[in-house]
């Protein structure tokens, strides 16, 4: 059986991330983090042209929109993120996102409707 391999792009080849969510401790605002030896200690850059490199294209566009929508809507759908995950598909446009939070929501229809404001 012969053997091949193909190489993988430099850029945008990642089509699920996870990240942490922090606050910045100067600004308050929300950042993406990723772990480093189990705790949350390296943080994307907030500006610039992709803030994840590795991620595909259509993960590094929605990433600053979906912060912005977060803090700009706060109340309950800011309260207690803790984390986001990202799966892209192959095909353009298409990213789930999801939202973890840290405990139940206190109030899942408040939640339902600004989140419905994001879309």
């Amino acid at each position: 059986v012969a053997v091949a391999w193909c190489e993988s792009p430099p850029e945008h080849f990642r089509l699920r991330c996870r990240f942490a969510i922090t606050q910045d401790g100067d600004s308050g605002r929300l950042r993406y983090t990723l772990y480093d030896k189990g705790s949350p200690s390296v943080k994307l850059p907030t500006e610039g042209a992709a803030p994840y490199p590795i991620a595909s294209k259509q993960i590094n566009a929605l990433m600053p929109l979906l912060l912005e929508a977060v803090e700009r809507l706060g109340g309950e759908l800011r309260a207690g993120l803790k984390a986001v995950h990202f799966l892209a598909t192959l095909c353009e446009g298409d990213v789930v996102c999801t939202l973890v939070y840290e405990r139940p929501l206190a109030s899942p229809e408040a939640w339902r409707e600004a989140a419905a404001q994001v879309r």
